[in-house]
């Protein structure tokens, strides 16, 4: 197994798992295609708000954005309270 595992992953057997394969290995759900952070214009989309609004909210403390690289995103969390409504 572990030689055939070494040619799909491109290591050699013996190497260390990455954090990926520990993943699989564990039964654990693939990140492909699971957001946890949304750009500012799809969570708007999501959320059926401008921009604008977004930002606005960031500024009021109603929604929080987190910052990745230069990148404000906002956390598919708070993208999930605010469409149930809670704590609005």
């Amino acid at each position: 197994m572990d030689a055939i595992q070494g040619n799909v992953t491109g290591r050699k057997s013996g190497e260390a798992p990455t954090r990926a394969d520990r993943r699989v290995a564990s039964g654990a759900p693939a990140s492909a295609g699971q957001r946890v952070a949304w750009p500012i214009n799809e969570g708007a989309h999501r959320l059926g708000v401008s921009r604008s609004t977004i930002y606005k909210m960031a500024a009021a403390s109603e929604i929080r954005l987190i910052k990745v690289g230069g990148r404000r995103l906002i956390p598919d969390a708070e993208i999930t309270r605010l469409a149930t409504g809670e704590g609005m």
